[in-house]
C-alpha cells in the first residue's frame, strides 16, 4: 500500500485520484449537479468540495 508523509508523520494513502476532463475545473453549480446525476451512486462514496464559500458548499450538499 502507499504512503505519504503528512506533516512528519506517514500516512497509508487510502484514496484514488480521478480527472475529469468533459468540463472545466471550474463548474458551476449546474455543471456540478449534471455530472453527479450520472454517476452510480453505488460508487459514489464520498464527494470532496474544495472550491468556493463554505455556505455555497453547504448548499450545494443540502441540495445534492
Amino acid at each position: 500500500m502507499k504512503e505519504v508523509g503528512i506533516f512528519g508523520a506517514e500516512r497509508q494513502v487510502n484514496a484514488e485520484i480521478g480527472q475529469i476532463r468533459s468540463m472545466s475545473a471550474h463548474g458551476d453549480y449546474e455543471d456540478m449537479s449534471q455530472w453527479l446525476a450520472c454517476q452510480d451512486p453505488r460508487a459514489v462514496k464520498k464527494l470532496f468540495l474544495v472550491h468556493g464559500e463554505p455556505d455555497v458548499q453547504l448548499d450545494f450538499k443540502t441540495a445534492c
